[in-house]
């Protein structure tokens, strides 16, 4: 039997009412650690606290004040993947595979293109393996 494991605030919200999980219920997970990644905040309330920053005009404010060059629209956009993954209802999210994953690429392309010591040639199999080797080698 398989049981499932988390910290509070990146489980799905219908799995902690209803203790089934869905297709979507990493999805969930997925748009609070983007929500993370950009603004290095906790993430108890972060959804709402960058939908408002966003509506206000503010959003530059609630960025991760340690990286100096954000490319605010790239950023929003990453923003908007975000909190679209972490809605409350599993019917509302994003579908990884249609939606999601081709928007994150497209932000790839974006980095790439800005930053030209980006890894290039990397697919996302070989990055799997890569990181699944090297957190292996950390465990030594």
């Amino acid at each position: 039997m398989t049981s499932t494991a988390g910290t509070f605030c990146y489980i799905d919200p219908e799995y902690q009412q209803t203790g089934m999980l869905g297709v979507k219920s990493d999805v969930y997970s997925l748009g609070i650690v983007l929500l993370q990644l950009i603004t290095a905040k906790p993430p108890m309330g972060i959804t709402q606290q960058i939908a408002d920053s966003i509506e206000k005009g503010t959003f530059e404010e609630v960025l991760d004040s340690s990286v100096s060059d954000w490319p605010v629209q790239e950023t929003m956009d990453l923003a908007m993947i975000g909190i679209q993954c972490s809605e409350m209802r599993r019917k509302d999210r994003p579908d990884l595979s249609n939606a999601v994953l081709p928007k994150l690429l497209q932000l790839k392309e974006f980095a790439m293109d800005r930053n030209p010591r980006f890894p290039t040639g990397i697919t996302p199999a070989a990055a799997f393996h890569l990181s699944k080797a090297t957190y292996h080698h950390h465990l030594r």
